[in-house]
């Protein structure tokens, strides 16, 4: 009898049903591509919690299909993975997480060193008002001279290189990139109608074919109609050497370009990092 095969949503390999997961959103992956994504997880904090199509994967539902050591580190990092307001030891050598079991009023002891730091400046445990942090100073100059824009939830710096001036950060708040301001509260415009004409010449020059005026200022509209996009329709894109636009990654044999806004990425941040 011949074993059915069935097909990964990531690589697109073919696995025999042992070698398959199903997750909430009832797409397939294969184990090499599940393990690989909780790895990258531990990591990356931008993949975390491992999902795919917005929907989180369980780790006890899939557990078993981890490798025993991978398993045991995610259960591990589990409870920094969660934690909206890490503190680590403020001692460079140390760095360990602390977890909330070891913080006290302004204060956290490290379980490992014993070192306290402080929960304000995350700094070392001192008298009277928290000091400036130098090098958080020099990362917020460097933002203002470049024209780079801070999420005003988080304090997250942000890099905008493509796209319109509607920025959703990591910590899901929503603001303009021109001025800061929370999203719909400023008069500022859409879009920075220089980096929509660079944006446009690029799409259309991809693979070294280069494209006519016409064609250009074809994509700027496309570009502008379609600026608010939910990323729902993807086409796969034989090419070699191909850059994802989200995580900087070169894919040895295909990407995956949204038919709507015309962005190219890998399947691992058009499943697991939207």
């Amino acid at each position: 009898m011949r074993i059915p095969l069935y097909q990964c949503h990531t690589c697109f390999g073919q696995f025999p049903p042992d070698e398959i997961s199903t997750l909430p959103c009832n797409h397939l992956y294969c184990d090499g591509c599940l393990n690989s994504l909780f790895a990258a997880t531990l990591k990356d904090e931008t993949l975390y919690p491992p999902r795919c199509c917005r929907q989180p994967i369980p780790f006890d539902s899939v557990r078993l299909f981890l490798n025993g050591q991978l398993a045991a580190q995610f259960a591990n990092k589990k409870e920094e993975l969660d934690d909206k307001d890490k503190i680590y030891c403020h001692v460079p050598t140390c760095s360990t997480y602390i977890n909330a079991s070891h913080r006290v009023c302004d204060r956290a002891t490290c379980q490992a060193c014993g070192e306290r730091t402080c929960l304000v400046c995350k700094g070392s445990v001192h008298l009277g008002d928290c000091p400036k942090d130098e090098e958080v100073q020099s990362v917020l100059t460097l933002a203002r001279e470049q024209g780079w824009q801070r999420c005003n939830a988080c304090g997250r710096v942000v890099d905008l290189r493509i796209g319109c001036n509607h920025i959703t950060c990591h910590c899901k708040a929503e603001f303009c990139y021109r001025c800061g301001a929370t999203w719909r509260t400023c008069t500022c415009l859409l879009f920075d109608e220089q980096r929509l004409l660079e944006r446009a010449q690029n799409v259309v020059n991809r693979g070294g074919r280069p494209g006519g005026a016409v064609a250009v200022a074809t994509m700027v509209n496309h570009l502008r109609d379609n600026h608010e996009c939910a990323h729902d329709r993807w086409e796969r894109v034989d090419e070699p050497d191909c850059e994802c636009e989200e995580c900087g990654d070169v894919l040895r044999d295909f990407i995956l370009q949204c038919s709507q806004c015309q962005v190219e990425m890998c399947a691992r941040c058009v499943n697991n990092r939207q």
